[in-house]
């Protein structure tokens, strides 16, 4: 990846991949804060055949993200389609175990309309499987890419960067950090051009304790933020993650990049952040 010189390469960046000043406040109200008790009611079914209950096998596969494979399935009883997210415990370190039952832990405490709802849990010897409202939208990356000029007007940016903050505020209110924000992250609940925005994938999530810093660098190359990277930070690692988001929204290029991930790393390290004047005018 080198410098942006033309708009197929803007829109290369945009597809593959400071913050903009857009005035976004967030009220109260907006958060919507539940306490610990009112969580999202999750049903676990460990050690149940989920075929039993749903259809499972031949059926089209969504995508694959850090912690397996989701596919959609079919409830048996209502007939209702849901995504199925699923991970084979043999096949993968202790490691990335542990990360999704974390995600699990996380998502429990989360019951938000901008946020991916889980419905229920199986576990068996061999497998975990997460049960996950469908969204059939595509991701806010892929329709970026498909905008007339790889970007969005101000004012649909303005939405979709207020829809996040709401989600994000929400998630640490209740002591959720998400730790990778990004356009791939937000999918569209359908194929509306008012589609609302749901948040996913709580892989690298965690559970923080008010005032706690977190020390594991992890995260996606164009969005992390610098603190990240030295192994210093707190929750406040994702309003950086939506600054990036809302600069690519408008301008369909990230501000750091380089020819590869560590020169993308480097960049955000140093603050050394690209800014091509003409992406802005319309904003």
């Amino acid at each position: 990846m080198g410098a942006c010189s033309s708009k197929n390469q803007v829109a290369d960046y945009a597809y593959n991949a400071k913050p903009s000043t857009i005035s976004t406040e967030v009220s109260q109200q907006d958060i919507s804060v539940r306490s610990a008790l009112t969580q999202n009611i999750i049903k676990a079914n460990d050690g149940k055949d989920i075929r039993d209950y749903y259809e499972i096998d031949h059926m089209p596969i969504l995508g694959s993200g850090i912690s397996g494979q989701v596919k959609i399935c079919t409830h048996k009883a209502t007939n209702m389609k849901y995504a199925l997210k699923s991970l084979s415990k043999r096949a993968v370190a202790k490691e990335k175990l542990s990360r999704m039952k974390e995600e699990i832990r996380c998502m429990a405490y989360l019951d938000h309309p901008n946020i991916l709802r889980v419905h229920e849990y199986f576990e068996n010897k061999d497998v975990i499987y997460l049960i996950l409202e469908l969204c059939e939208g595509g991701e806010l990356l892929d329709r970026l890419h498909h905008q007339q000029g790889h970007h969005y007007s101000e004012k649909v940016a303005c939405r979709y960067i207020h829809t996040m903050l709401t989600a994000i505020a929400y998630c640490h209110a209740n002591n959720v950090v998400h730790r990778d924000l990004k356009l791939e992250n937000f999918l569209f609940e359908n194929g509306s051009p008012q589609s609302e925005l749901k948040l996913i994938d709580f892989g690298l999530s965690q559970y923080f304790k008010p005032k706690e810093i977190m020390h594991n660098s992890v995260g996606t190359p164009y969005y992390v933020a610098p603190e990240v990277l030295e192994g210093n930070y707190d929750a406040k690692c994702d309003v950086w993650s939506i600054g990036v988001i809302a600069f690519m929204l408008l301008s369909g290029t990230p501000p750091f990049y380089g020819r590869s991930d560590a020169d993308t790393l480097n960049a955000v390290r140093l603050g050394r952040w690209h800014f091509d004047e003409y992406l802005f005018k319309p904003v």
